[in-house]
């Protein structure tokens, strides 16, 4: 059986944020989301869901940073 990744853009920015390697991961590809100061609003909502109602992220990021939160295991 495949172990699942911890991380992908299904995980909630709540649980992205609750773990330091993948928070960082976040600051570094997406700077300002996790000091917003309305960040606490967004935590329930996957990461994909929040990059759809932005659209201001560009999606060679999102693959980038979908491929950096799985490789953290």
């Amino acid at each position: 059986m495949t172990e699942q990744p911890r991380f992908t853009l299904d995980s909630t920015l709540g649980e992205i944020l609750d773990d330091p390697q993948a928070r960082a991961v976040l600051d570094e590809l997406v700077p300002g989301v996790s000091t917003h100061s309305l960040v606490f609003l967004a935590r329930g909502i996957t990461l994909a869901d929040g990059a759809a109602r932005l659209g201001s992220i560009e999606p060679e990021r999102l693959v980038e940073l979908d491929a950096r939160l799985r490789a953290l295991g």
